[in-house]
């Protein structure tokens, strides 16, 4: 969601390094895009590249919703190896409701 809303451009690891960290947590379509990124506006011209750039606020939205979805799935990865071995998931998240 985060690509259709800011473009291609809203994942570049040289401009926005913090950001690419916390995106990367996507998977690997994250760097098949920035891959795109760095190939196709950080190497075209100026005039070029202005044209093909999110605009303020739509391509920083972009990045947080790319950023947000990959440190989910951090916490997802933190949340099952903290898990005891032979752990039934349902009955732990009733133990912890109540």
């Amino acid at each position: 969601m985060g690509i259709l809303v800011g473009g291609i451009d809203a994942v570049d690891h040289k401009n926005d390094g913090l950001w690419f960290i916390a995106q990367v947590l996507c998977g690997p379509i994250v760097i098949a895009i920035d891959i795109v990124t760095q190939s196709l506006i950080v190497a075209s011209p100026i005039e070029k590249r202005a044209t093909l750039v999110g605009l303020s606020h739509v391509n920083e939205i972009g990045t947080l919703f790319i950023a947000m979805a990959g440190l989910m799935n951090f916490v997802v990865i933190l949340d099952v190896l903290q898990a005891k071995p032979n752990t039934d998931f349902e009955r732990r998240g009733k133990e912890l409701e109540e």
